[in-house]
Protein backbone atom coordinates (compact mmCIF):
# COMPACT_ATOMS: atom_id res chain seq x y z
CA UNK A 1 0.00 0.00 0.00
CA UNK A 2 1.21 3.53 -0.74
CA UNK A 3 0.44 6.57 1.40
CA UNK A 4 2.24 9.68 2.59
CA UNK A 5 5.23 9.19 4.87
CA UNK A 6 4.27 9.99 8.46
CA UNK A 7 7.49 12.01 8.94
CA UNK A 8 8.16 13.92 5.71
CA UNK A 9 4.78 13.67 3.97
CA UNK A 10 6.18 12.31 0.70
CA UNK A 11 4.77 9.15 -0.96
CA UNK A 12 5.96 5.99 0.80
CA UNK A 13 5.08 2.33 1.15
CA UNK A 14 3.23 1.22 4.27
CA UNK A 15 2.01 -2.04 5.79
CA UNK A 16 -0.21 -2.79 8.75
CA UNK A 17 -3.61 -1.61 9.86
CA UNK A 18 -3.25 -0.67 13.52
CA UNK A 19 0.48 -0.16 14.06
CA UNK A 20 2.03 0.73 10.70
CA UNK A 21 5.44 0.23 9.14
CA UNK A 22 6.56 2.90 6.66
CA UNK A 23 9.30 2.49 4.05
CA UNK A 24 10.26 5.92 2.71
CA UNK A 25 13.05 6.62 0.21
CA UNK A 26 14.18 9.57 2.37
CA UNK A 27 13.31 8.52 5.92
CA UNK A 28 14.02 4.78 5.53
CA UNK A 29 12.01 2.13 7.45
CA UNK A 30 10.29 2.91 10.74
CA UNK A 31 7.10 2.07 12.63
CA UNK A 32 4.30 4.20 14.04
CA UNK A 33 2.06 2.84 16.79
CA UNK A 34 -1.72 3.09 16.48
CA UNK A 35 -1.81 5.62 19.33
CA UNK A 36 0.84 7.83 17.66
CA UNK A 37 -1.11 7.72 14.39
CA UNK A 38 -3.97 9.30 16.32
CA UNK A 39 -1.84 12.45 16.72
CA UNK A 40 -1.30 12.84 12.97
CA UNK A 41 -3.66 15.82 12.79
CA UNK A 42 -1.24 17.88 14.86
CA UNK A 43 1.36 17.55 12.08
CA UNK A 44 -0.67 19.87 9.85
CA UNK A 45 0.97 22.72 11.75
CA UNK A 46 4.25 23.55 9.97
CA UNK A 47 6.24 23.98 13.19
CA UNK A 48 5.12 20.56 14.41
CA UNK A 49 6.14 18.87 11.16
CA UNK A 50 9.55 20.53 11.41
CA UNK A 51 9.93 19.48 15.06
CA UNK A 52 9.07 15.87 14.21
CA UNK A 53 11.55 15.87 11.30
CA UNK A 54 14.35 17.38 13.38
CA UNK A 55 13.77 14.95 16.24
CA UNK A 56 13.48 11.97 13.87
CA UNK A 57 16.72 12.74 12.05
CA UNK A 58 18.74 13.79 15.11
CA UNK A 59 17.81 11.35 17.86
CA UNK A 60 17.30 7.61 18.09
CA UNK A 61 13.79 6.24 18.25
CA UNK A 62 12.83 3.57 20.77
CA UNK A 63 12.88 -0.01 19.46
CA UNK A 64 9.51 -1.72 19.70
CA UNK A 65 8.32 -3.76 16.76
CA UNK A 66 8.20 -7.02 14.88
CA UNK A 67 11.54 -6.32 13.14
CA UNK A 68 13.06 -4.21 15.93
CA UNK A 69 12.83 -1.17 13.66
CA UNK A 70 12.68 2.41 14.87
CA UNK A 71 9.27 3.18 16.29
CA UNK A 72 7.38 6.43 16.81
CA UNK A 73 5.32 6.00 19.96
CA UNK A 74 2.57 8.25 21.30
CA UNK A 75 4.67 9.28 24.32
CA UNK A 76 7.71 10.10 22.16
CA UNK A 77 5.68 12.11 19.65
CA UNK A 78 3.75 13.97 22.34
CA UNK A 79 7.06 14.98 23.93
CA UNK A 80 8.46 16.19 20.59
CA UNK A 81 5.34 18.25 19.81
CA UNK A 82 5.23 19.84 23.26
CA UNK A 83 6.30 23.42 23.99
CA UNK A 84 9.35 22.06 25.86
CA UNK A 85 10.91 20.78 22.63
CA UNK A 86 12.41 23.64 20.64
CA UNK A 87 13.97 23.84 17.20
CA UNK A 88 17.53 25.21 17.01
CA UNK A 89 18.02 28.99 16.97
CA UNK A 90 18.79 30.63 13.57
CA UNK A 91 22.51 30.76 14.43
CA UNK A 92 22.48 27.07 15.40
CA UNK A 93 20.72 26.25 12.11
CA UNK A 94 23.48 27.98 10.13
CA UNK A 95 26.15 26.15 12.15
CA UNK A 96 24.32 22.86 11.57
CA UNK A 97 24.38 23.47 7.81
CA UNK A 98 28.11 24.23 7.89
CA UNK A 99 28.68 21.01 9.84
CA UNK A 100 26.56 19.08 7.30
CA UNK A 101 28.61 20.48 4.39
CA UNK A 102 31.84 19.53 6.14
CA UNK A 103 30.66 16.01 6.91
CA UNK A 104 29.48 15.51 3.32
CA UNK A 105 32.76 16.78 1.85
CA UNK A 106 35.04 13.90 0.94
CA UNK A 107 38.06 16.14 0.29
CA UNK A 108 39.24 19.74 0.07
CA UNK A 109 37.24 21.41 -2.69
CA UNK A 110 34.43 18.84 -2.62
CA UNK A 111 31.16 20.28 -3.87
CA UNK A 112 27.99 19.59 -1.92
CA UNK A 113 24.56 20.00 -3.50
CA UNK A 114 21.97 21.70 -1.32
CA UNK A 115 18.37 21.30 -2.46
CA UNK A 116 15.34 23.12 -1.07
CA UNK A 117 13.02 20.21 -1.83
CA UNK A 118 14.77 17.71 0.43
CA UNK A 119 14.74 16.66 4.05
CA UNK A 120 17.92 18.59 4.73
CA UNK A 121 15.84 21.19 6.53
CA UNK A 122 14.86 18.49 9.03
CA UNK A 123 18.52 17.69 9.66
CA UNK A 124 19.59 21.28 10.35
CA UNK A 125 16.42 22.23 12.21
CA UNK A 126 14.79 24.96 10.10
CA UNK A 127 11.03 25.44 9.93
CA UNK A 128 10.72 25.18 6.14
CA UNK A 129 12.76 23.88 3.19
CA UNK A 130 13.53 27.29 1.67
CA UNK A 131 15.47 28.26 4.80
CA UNK A 132 18.24 25.86 3.73
CA UNK A 133 19.12 28.10 0.77
CA UNK A 134 18.87 31.22 2.96
CA UNK A 135 21.31 29.66 5.44
CA UNK A 136 23.67 28.77 2.58
CA UNK A 137 23.63 32.40 1.37
CA UNK A 138 24.59 33.57 4.86
CA UNK A 139 27.54 31.16 4.89
CA UNK A 140 28.59 32.48 1.46
CA UNK A 141 28.34 36.11 2.63
CA UNK A 142 30.54 35.31 5.64
CA UNK A 143 33.05 33.48 3.39
CA UNK A 144 32.62 30.13 5.16
CA UNK A 145 31.55 28.49 1.88
CA UNK A 146 31.91 29.44 -1.75
CA UNK A 147 29.30 29.09 -4.45
CA UNK A 148 30.12 26.38 -6.98
CA UNK A 149 27.01 26.58 -9.17
CA UNK A 150 24.27 29.02 -10.07
CA UNK A 151 21.87 29.82 -7.23
CA UNK A 152 18.51 28.86 -8.74
CA UNK A 153 16.61 29.68 -5.57
CA UNK A 154 15.85 26.02 -4.92
CA UNK A 155 19.28 24.41 -5.26
CA UNK A 156 22.91 25.39 -5.11
CA UNK A 157 26.31 23.66 -5.03
CA UNK A 158 28.79 24.89 -2.43
CA UNK A 159 32.19 23.99 -1.04
CA UNK A 160 33.96 24.96 2.17
CA UNK A 161 36.53 27.74 2.07
CA UNK A 162 39.70 27.71 4.19
CA UNK A 163 37.81 29.79 6.75
CA UNK A 164 34.96 27.29 6.59
CA UNK A 165 37.25 24.32 7.15
CA UNK A 166 38.79 26.05 10.16
CA UNK A 167 35.32 26.71 11.58
CA UNK A 168 34.25 23.14 10.87
CA UNK A 169 37.35 21.76 12.58
CA UNK A 170 36.78 24.01 15.58
CA UNK A 171 33.18 22.82 15.85
CA UNK A 172 34.30 19.20 15.53
CA UNK A 173 36.96 19.44 18.25
CA UNK A 174 34.52 18.95 21.11
CA UNK A 175 34.58 16.56 24.06
CA UNK A 176 31.33 15.76 25.85
CA UNK A 177 31.39 14.27 29.36
CA UNK A 178 28.67 11.85 30.46
CA UNK A 179 28.54 11.65 34.25
CA UNK A 180 26.43 11.15 37.37
CA UNK A 181 25.60 14.62 38.69
CA UNK A 182 24.82 13.92 42.36
CA UNK A 183 28.33 13.02 43.50
CA UNK A 184 30.75 15.64 44.85
CA UNK A 185 33.84 13.58 43.97
CA UNK A 186 32.70 13.15 40.37
CA UNK A 187 31.98 16.87 40.16
CA UNK A 188 35.52 17.68 41.32
CA UNK A 189 36.86 15.15 38.80
CA UNK A 190 34.91 16.91 36.05
CA UNK A 191 35.89 20.46 37.04
CA UNK A 192 39.48 20.01 38.25
CA UNK A 193 40.72 17.14 36.08
CA UNK A 194 38.79 16.33 32.89
CA UNK A 195 37.92 19.90 31.85
CA UNK A 196 41.48 21.31 32.16
CA UNK A 197 42.97 18.21 30.52
CA UNK A 198 40.67 18.50 27.50
CA UNK A 199 41.13 22.27 27.14
CA UNK A 200 44.93 21.95 27.42
CA UNK A 201 45.04 20.33 23.96
CA UNK A 202 42.67 22.77 22.28
CA UNK A 203 39.37 20.93 22.60
CA UNK A 204 36.10 22.48 23.71
CA UNK A 205 34.72 20.76 26.82
CA UNK A 206 30.97 20.24 27.16
CA UNK A 207 28.89 18.82 29.98
CA UNK A 208 25.31 19.55 30.91
CA UNK A 209 26.67 21.08 34.12
CA UNK A 210 28.40 23.78 32.08
CA UNK A 211 25.64 24.47 29.57
CA UNK A 212 22.22 24.10 31.19
CA UNK A 213 19.40 24.90 28.77
CA UNK A 214 15.65 25.12 28.99
CA UNK A 215 13.55 22.25 27.69
CA UNK A 216 14.05 18.50 27.71
CA UNK A 217 17.57 17.64 28.91
CA UNK A 218 17.36 14.35 26.97
CA UNK A 219 17.09 16.24 23.69
CA UNK A 220 19.99 18.54 24.54
CA UNK A 221 22.15 15.53 25.48
CA UNK A 222 21.42 13.84 22.16
CA UNK A 223 22.33 16.98 20.23
CA UNK A 224 25.62 17.41 22.13
CA UNK A 225 26.50 13.72 21.72
CA UNK A 226 26.01 13.97 17.97
CA UNK A 227 28.13 17.12 17.76
CA UNK A 228 30.99 15.82 19.91
CA UNK A 229 34.06 14.17 18.42
CA UNK A 230 34.90 12.42 21.69
CA UNK A 231 32.79 11.32 24.66
CA UNK A 232 34.22 10.71 28.14
CA UNK A 233 31.90 8.40 30.09
CA UNK A 234 32.52 8.26 33.84
CA UNK A 235 31.14 4.99 35.22
CA UNK A 236 31.44 5.96 38.89
CA UNK A 237 28.08 5.16 40.55
CA UNK A 238 27.21 2.85 37.61
CA UNK A 239 24.61 5.35 36.47
CA UNK A 240 22.32 3.89 33.79
CA UNK A 241 22.10 7.23 32.00
CA UNK A 242 25.87 7.30 31.52
CA UNK A 243 25.82 3.79 30.02
CA UNK A 244 23.02 4.89 27.68
CA UNK A 245 24.93 7.99 26.58
CA UNK A 246 28.08 5.94 25.98
CA UNK A 247 26.09 3.43 23.91
CA UNK A 248 24.46 6.23 21.91
CA UNK A 249 27.90 7.68 21.20
CA UNK A 250 29.36 4.29 20.21
CA UNK A 251 26.39 3.75 17.90
CA UNK A 252 27.16 7.07 16.22
CA UNK A 253 30.84 6.13 15.68
CA UNK A 254 32.19 8.46 18.34
CA UNK A 255 35.38 7.80 20.25
CA UNK A 256 34.36 6.89 23.83
CA UNK A 257 36.83 7.04 26.72
CA UNK A 258 35.74 5.32 29.94
CA UNK A 259 36.75 6.49 33.43
CA UNK A 260 35.89 5.35 36.95
CA UNK A 261 36.86 6.16 40.54
CA UNK A 262 39.69 3.76 41.38
CA UNK A 263 38.56 2.33 44.73
CA UNK A 264 35.10 1.51 43.38
CA UNK A 265 36.45 -0.07 40.20
CA UNK A 266 38.80 -2.27 42.20
CA UNK A 267 36.30 -3.15 44.94
CA UNK A 268 35.95 -6.89 45.40
CA UNK A 269 32.60 -8.55 44.98
CA UNK A 270 30.91 -11.45 43.28
CA UNK A 271 31.14 -9.62 39.97
CA UNK A 272 33.14 -6.68 38.54
CA UNK A 273 32.01 -3.19 39.60
CA UNK A 274 31.25 -1.93 36.10
CA UNK A 275 28.94 -3.65 33.61
CA UNK A 276 30.36 -6.71 31.84
CA UNK A 277 30.03 -4.99 28.44
CA UNK A 278 32.58 -2.37 29.54
CA UNK A 279 34.71 -3.96 32.29
CA UNK A 280 37.09 -5.49 29.74
CA UNK A 281 37.64 -2.14 27.97
CA UNK A 282 40.57 0.03 29.01
CA UNK A 283 39.29 2.37 31.71
CA UNK A 284 41.14 5.34 33.15
CA UNK A 285 41.04 5.04 36.94
CA UNK A 286 41.15 8.16 39.08
CA UNK A 287 41.33 9.23 42.68
CA UNK A 288 40.89 12.76 43.90
CA UNK A 289 44.38 12.86 45.46
CA UNK A 290 46.27 12.52 42.17
CA UNK A 291 44.56 14.37 39.34
CA UNK A 292 47.86 15.36 37.65
CA UNK A 293 48.64 11.82 36.51
CA UNK A 294 45.06 11.25 35.34
CA UNK A 295 45.08 14.48 33.33
CA UNK A 296 48.07 13.19 31.40
CA UNK A 297 46.40 9.80 30.86
CA UNK A 298 43.33 11.52 29.41
CA UNK A 299 45.46 13.69 27.09
CA UNK A 300 47.52 10.69 25.96
CA UNK A 301 44.46 8.53 25.30
CA UNK A 302 42.80 11.26 23.22
CA UNK A 303 45.94 11.81 21.15
CA UNK A 304 46.71 8.11 20.68
CA UNK A 305 43.13 7.15 19.85
CA UNK A 306 42.75 9.88 17.25
CA UNK A 307 46.12 9.02 15.73
CA UNK A 308 45.11 5.37 15.37
CA UNK A 309 41.88 6.39 13.60
CA UNK A 310 43.60 8.67 11.11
Amino acid sequence: MEENCFVCGKPAKSTGSDDKMFDCSDCDRYNVTEQALGLQGRLNKADNRAKLGYAFYNRKLPNKSFDDERTITEAWLDDVLSDNFELPSPLEQVNNLLRYIGEESKDIGSQVLLIEDSNLYFKIGTREPKSVIHAARLLIEENFVKQASKDTGVKIKVSLTEKGWMRFQKEAKTVFMAMFFENDKVERFRKDCVKPAVESIGYKFISMKDYPKAGSIDDHIRVELRKAQIVIADLTENNEGVYWEAGFAEGNNKLVIYTCEESLFKSKGKKPYTHFDTNHIRTILWNENDFDQVKQEIVDMIKNSLASKS
